[in-house]
């Protein structure tokens, strides 16, 4: 049986609050007219999406941003808000390549070519 290793989930990031701005004292309410106070908007936890890697030849580095994720193949838990994201794909001796997947794809495949190619046919 072929063990693959464990996935990698890639969140977006977290939405930054929402800041107050400071006011002048020319702008601030009136202590009669009192703010509502707002209840905060929960989101529905979102269910992380799959993506399995692949590469020809197998056993290729995966990084993103400089970040290695894991070698090929690699199964990657994205969250399904992400957008396509650009990841590097190295192998020793083949030249490196890019993959662009997307919470919506199931499985990307990514064929590597070696750094010295010769062609078999030529004398």
């Amino acid at each position: 049986p072929v063990v693959l290793p464990a996935p990698v989930v890639l969140e977006a990031p977290a939405a930054a609050p929402a800041s107050r701005p400071v006011a002048t004292p020319l702008l601030e309410p009136s202590p009669a007219a009192p703010t509502p106070a707002r209840a905060p908007v929960a989101s529905a936890p979102r269910a992380a999406r799959s993506v399995l890697l692949e590469s020809e030849p197998p056993g290729a580095t995966v990084s993103l941003r400089g970040r290695s994720l894991g070698v090929t193949p690699l199964t990657l838990r994205l969250d399904p808000r992400l957008r396509a994201l650009t990841l590097s794909v190295e192998k020793s001796g083949y030249r490196s390549a890019t993959a662009t997947i997307s919470p919506s794809d199931r499985q990307r495949r990514v064929e590597l070519t070696p750094d010295a190619w010769v062609d078999p046919f030529r004398e």
